[in-house]
């Protein structure tokens, strides 16, 4: 009974790996506009750290008090998640003032509703220092060549 056990968990240990893929693969594909991104500054902290993994959805109304990703109004390269603290409606549009939880003051400009990307409703602590590591060569090298490697040996 116990060499039957012990012929079993590689299998089980391979469900387990197996399952855990999938749920990661369906939490970050781009699936109906989802993303997921990796934080980069701490602007705000003690809700989401720098290195964590946040998933952001599109929503069609945000409400105050939610965690939005934008892309900056400055530089539309750079994509940013702060708290609405307060939706204004200027000529008709939608304008969000954002302020990150670390921050003292509100971000100086107000988030145009285009810029919006969705709404911040999931995060994983540190795994976007893992996918951070990964894109980088050697990150590659260590997480992906070096395990196909060893299973083509």
């Amino acid at each position: 009974m116990i060499k039957a056990f012990i012929k079993d968990i590689p299998f089980g240990i391979s469900l387990l790996l197996f399952a855990i893929a999938i749920g990661l693969i369906y939490l970050i594909a781009p699936i109906k506009g989802n993303q997921a991104l990796i934080v980069r500054s701490g602007s705000m902290q003690p809700a989401i750290g720098v290195g964590d993994l946040i998933f952001v959805k599109p929503q069609t109304n945000y409400e105050i008090g939610e965690v939005i990703a934008f892309r900056d109004a400055v530089n539309s390269k750079t994509t940013v998640s702060h708290r609405i603290t307060d939706i204004q409606i200027q000529n008709g549009k939608v304008f969000y003032q954002t302020k990150g939880d670390a921050n003292e003051e509100p971000d100086f400009n107000l988030v145009s509703e285009k810029n919006v990307i969705g709404s911040a409703d999931h995060s994983l602590i540190g795994v976007g220092k893992i996918f951070a590591q990964i894109k980088t060569k050697n990150g590659f090298l260590t997480a992906v060549v070096l395990p196909a490697f060893l299973v083509i040996l």
